[in-house]
């Protein structure tokens, strides 16, 4: 249905996430990738208020580029553990270092989403609670690039509970 509101509409998504780009394609959308140059900003605000501006700040960046009349998609995500944000990591040691973390513990993730059309932004943010239990096969995984963190814990075959700021919980069995 989307899809047909928008089909007049370039949608431009800022980001060279692939599971970014698999969302809009499931709702229809064929968006035209422009991965934002914008870092992303780790500060002492409130985690809702940083994916906000982060999000904002990509979509912004990659619009004014583009003719007003694009609708530009600017998202991020931010993992909470223990009132402290975790942010991308550097590098596989890192990564396993992430996990190591998450691991047998409950933890917050926000995502901000951003959505640019004739100069004017509209921004949210959803929070969802996950408990991931104990990762002991951690040591069986290889990730190769940071980046690839979601993909290969996608593909370790734990259970996990998503609680989103909604109050709806689903149990979903990774394999």
């Amino acid at each position: 249905m989307i899809h047909k509101i928008l089909e007049d509409t370039k949608v431009v998504l800022a980001s060279a996430s692939p599971r970014r780009q698999d969302l809009l394609k499931m709702l229809g959308l064929s968006p035209l990738i422009i991965p934002s140059r914008v870092l992303e900003q780790v500060t002492n605000q409130p985690a809702h208020l940083q994916v906000i501006k982060n999000a904002q700040n990509k979509a912004k960046s990659v619009a004014k580029m583009l003719d007003a009349q694009s609708l530009v998609i600017g998202a991020d995500t931010i993992v909470v553990l223990d009132r402290q944000v975790l942010g991308k990591p550097a590098d596989k040691q890192e990564a396993k270092a992430f996990l190591r973390k998450l691991s047998g513990n409950t933890h917050k993730v926000y995502t901000g989403l951003c959505l640019c059309l004739n100069m004017t932004c509209e921004c949210a943010y959803e929070r969802s609670v996950v408990s991931s239990p104990s990762l002991r096969i951690l040591k069986l995984m290889t990730i190769s690039t940071p980046m690839n963190l979601t993909t290969r814990r996608a593909h370790t075959g734990f259970r996990v509970t998503v609680r989103s700021s909604s109050n709806a919980s689903t149990a979903v069995t990774l394999t």
